[in-house]
C-alpha cells in the first residue's frame, strides 16, 4: 500500500508539472516537538464555468464562523500525537496565504515563528487543482459548477498543500499537494486533481451563503477529515 501511495502521488505531481519532496529517510529522528499551522479556512469560493467564457463567475465569502482552520489543527495533532509532541503557536494565516510555493511558505516561517522548543512545523495552505482538460483550476475550499446545455455538473474541492519547515534552520523538509482521496488509476480521471466529491444543486439554496449552510461546512470537514492522513502519510513524516 505504501508503494502504491508513493507511486500515486508521483504521478499527480509530474501532472501538475511539480516534484515529489517527501522527509528523507532518518530524517524525523531528529523531529520531537512540532507546531501544526492551518490558514486554509478563511475564504469559501463558489465558481461557475461557462459554457463561453462571457459564462463565467467567481465569487468568495467568508467562513471563519467554520473554524475549519481549528478543525484541521486538531486532526492532524491526533495523527501526529503517537510520534511527536506536538505544541500550539500564535500565527497570523493571512500572511501564510501571501507567499506561494514551499519556499514562501518557509519564508514565512522564518520571518513570523521563532521558537527554539520546535522542531518542525507542519503548515497546511491553500493550493490549486486543474479542472478538467479546460485551462480552468480551483483553489482551497468551493464549490465548481460546469455549464452544459440544460445541465450543470457541481463539485465540492478542498485543495491544499502540506509543508514540513524546519524549526532550526526553516529549510522545506518536504513538501507535497493533497492527492484525490482514491489512490488508484481511476483518480487520474476525475475532473479535479484533489480531494473533491461531486454534488448537486440543492447542496447551494438560493439565498444562502456559505457561512449559513451546514451541510457544506460537514461535508468539508469530512473531506478533510479522511484526507489529511493520507497527506501526511505520503510525505513520510511517521517513519
Amino acid at each position: 500500500m505504501v508503494m502504491l501511495r508513493a507511486g500515486f502521488l508521483r504521478a499527480m505531481l509530474l501532472l501538475c508539472g511539480c516534484a515529489p519532496m517527501t522527509v528523507a529517510p532518518g530524517q524525523t529522528q531528529a523531529i520531537k516537538r512540532v507546531a501544526v499551522i492551518s490558514a486554509i479556512g478563511d475564504k469559501f469560493t463558489m465558481k461557475k464555468i461557462g459554457i463561453t467564457v462571457f459564462g463565467n463567475e467567481e465569487k468568495e465569502y467568508p467562513i471563519g464562523a467554520w473554524s475549519i482552520d481549528e478543525f484541521v489543527i486538531g486532526k492532524v495533532r491526533s495523527v501526529l500525537a503517537g510520534r511527536y509532541e506536538v505544541r500550539a503557536v500564535p500565527y497570523d494565516k493571512s500572511v501564510f496565504n501571501s507567499k506561494s510555493g514551499a519556499d514562501g511558505v518557509a519564508e514565512v516561517v522564518r520571518s513570523q515563528l521563532r521558537s527554539p522548543d520546535i522542531d518542525a512545523y507542519v503548515v497546511v495552505n491553500k493550493g490549486s487543482a486543474g479542472y478538467r482538460n479546460l485551462n480552468q483550476s480551483v483553489y482551497g475550499l468551493g464549490v465548481v459548477e460546469k455549464a452544459y446545455l440544460g445541465s450543470s455538473a457541481f463539485h465540492l474541492h478542498v485543495i491544499y498543500w502540506m509543508t514540513i519547515v524546519d524549526g532550526h534552520t526553516y529549510s522545506v523538509i518536504a513538501s507535497a499537494p493533497a492527492v484525490p482521496l482514491s489512490q488508484t488509476a481511476l483518480a487520474l480521471t476525475e475532473p479535479i486533481g484533489g480531494p473533491a466529491r461531486e454534488v448537486d444543486k440543492s447542496w447551494l439554496p438560493d439565498g444562502i451563503e456559505p457561512a449559513q449552510n451546514p451541510r457544506l461546512k460537514g461535508a468539508v470537514t469530512e473531506l478533510l477529515d479522511r484526507n489529511l492522513p493520507g497527506t501526511i502519510e505520503n510525505l513520510r513524516l511517521l517513519q
